[in-house]
């Protein structure tokens, strides 16, 4: 039960400061969200995700490219070495066919065949002998992949170039199988034979300098039609890049490479030539290579890193957040709801609740009410019921002009809801009244109006203050500029329980948030009720 005269006393005592308060506050939440639904605030965003996205691809390039170069380098020159060191098995299997020609008359291929085999390999090792065996085998291999002693009249050139195709890229196979597994093992052996072929086919360039020709225009036409999921977008190369600017990439990638090699190498030789200069030459170029491979393969490692790679690990992340922060949860949900939106309605707060008792009790207004028929608890009823009123009426207002002014957003990019918005206006109000309840507590406590405001006030902005520091210790912020220390504040802040972020990712903790808030507004409304009640007044 409440006085009505008292209540329509009260409102008209406050209705100049409530209405104030009111409009700004209004005005504030609509300037932010019209400001930001029709402004591209994700703009720095987008670049930034975009040229770590174009970053990321540039690096794949590079690193694929020195990676297939090297490889494919690699594999040419064993290929002219092998064909070098096996051109006596050319000579072996011409005599080998010779033999086989002159025994044509018998229908017997078994035996002309190891009669053939025998002769060409009875001055050779047991060694040298399979290897003679294991080429001809190869040589003689059908269509079918069975061996056919019928068939021997083949080109021998031809058949060793294929052999030692073979035998190269098994040997890549059999590398990449137990480092990256079947699928990059397959396809790195039917890259090494396709690039095999085509030198072998080919007048114009050595080992090397096909590879770094070849490589370039083979990865040009495989990049431009790939694609990538990022954040549940299908994004394509060929939308960063084209052909031209692919096979560039590509060529510079190899070009630094080979400088860097070729720097090395030299470097490799003279160190080894001042410290070991005992070894004998071919130990030398031992060394050399070895020392060679190894730091191509450091180098690949580390150049094949992006922007971000090459950042501080702190730094990268920063940028990363940046990248995926959402600026409309971070300054509609955390900074104007829990702080620069709730400083207004916080003073309105704690002037109101000490006008409505303090005050009157220090002006001595409060002997005229209570010299009326009027008790004490209808009284902070009375005011305890208006408190509540204006608070509620003011975040009325405040959600409607919200609504309204998001309705009027066309934006795409604004990632806050209507519903999540109307969940920030009753966790505003919720949280409101827990203060209110503790302004209106110190005001029915203290007989001083000074002594209300500065206990009642003090708690109500000290909570503010906290929470303004704690922003910088969310996980909303960056890490650029989050100090994970104020995070600490964010545990002692009664206005952490309105929990924003838990409306933005859809969870439902802020629900048993709120009730606390409300069971604080409720004990402290009824504990200061008590108190008046029973308190001694300077009447």
């Amino acid at each position: 039960m409440i006085n009505r005269a008292l209540f329509k006393q009260s409102s008209k005592a406050n209705a100049g400061i409530w209405g104030f308060v009111t409009s700004i506050s209004c005005a504030m939440i609509a300037i932010v969200i019209l400001v930001l639904g029709n402004l591209n605030v994700s703009g720095i965003r987008n670049s930034m995700v975009k040229t770590f996205v174009k970053d990321a691809i540039e690096s794949s390039i590079q690193k694929q490219s020195v990676t297939y170069f090297n490889m494919t380098d690699q594999a040419l020159i064993t290929y002219e070495n092998e064909k070098i060191n096996n051109a006596d098995l050319v000579v072996i299997v011409e005599g080998y066919k010779n033999i086989r020609t002159s025994l044509s008359t018998s229908d017997n291929h078994e035996q002309s065949d190891l009669t053939a085999r025998e002769t060409v390999t009875a001055t050779l090792d047991n060694n040298n002998k399979q290897k003679v065996y294991s080429f001809i085998d190869f040589c003689l291999i059908d269509e079918s992949g069975v061996i056919d002693k019928s068939k021997y009249d083949f080109d021998s050139n031809v058949k060793l170039s294929l052999y030692i195709l073979n035998m190269i890229s098994d040997s890549i196979y059999n590398q990449l199988l137990e480092e990256n597994g079947e699928e990059t093992a397959n396809n790195a052996k039917s890259f090494i034979e396709t690039a095999i072929n085509d030198y072998v086919n080919q007048i114009d360039y050595e080992a090397t300098e096909f590879a770094a020709n070849y490589i370039p225009r083979v990865l040009k036409d495989v990049f431009i039609n790939e694609s990538f999921d990022y954040q549940k977008d299908k994004m394509r190369i060929s939308d960063y890049f084209n052909e031209a600017e692919i096979e560039e990439i590509s060529r510079s990638a190899i070009a630094v490479f080979r400088a860097e090699s070729d720097i090395a190498r030299k470097s490799f030789i003279e160190q080894i030539e001042n410290d070991n200069s005992s070894l004998s030459t071919e130990e030398k170029d031992h060394l050399v290579k070895t020392q060679l491979s190894e730091y191509k393969e450091t180098y690949i490692a580390e150049m094949s890193g992006g922007f971000l790679d090459e950042l501080p690990e702190d730094v990268a992340t920063a940028l990363k957040e940046l990248g995926g922060l959402d600026i409309y949860a971070l300054v509609i949900g955390e900074v104007f709801y829990r702080m620069a939106g709730m400083l207004l309605p916080m003073v309105f707060v704690i002037l109101c609740a000490n006008n409505l008792i303090a005050s009157q009790v220090d002006t001595g207004s409060m002997a005229y009410i209570l010299s009326t028929p009027t008790k004490r608890k209808v009284v902070a009823k009375t005011q305890m019921v208006y408190l509540i009123m204006s608070v509620f009426v003011m975040c009325l207002l405040t959600t409607i002009t919200s609504i309204l002014c998001m309705s009027l957003t066309k934006s795409a990019e604004v990632t806050i809801t209507q519903n999540q918005l109307l969940l920030f206006n009753v966790g505003f109000f919720i949280t409101l009244f827990a203060i209110s309840g503790i302004c209106l507590l110190s005001s029915c406590w203290f007989n001083r109006s000074k002594v209300a405001i500065a206990v009642g006030g003090g708690i109500s902005i000290f909570f503010l203050m906290i929470t303004i520091l704690g922003l910088f210790g969310l996980k909303i912020i960056p890490t650029a500029i989050r100090i994970d220390a104020m995070n600490f504040f964010n545990h002692i802040s009664l206005l952490s329980l309105f929990d924003t972020m838990s409306i933005i990712n859809g969870a439902t903790s802020f629900i048993w948030k709120w009730g606390l808030l409300v069971a604080l507004g409720i004990i402290t409304y009824t504990v200061g009720i008590k108190k008046f009640v029973k308190k001694d007044l300077p009447l």
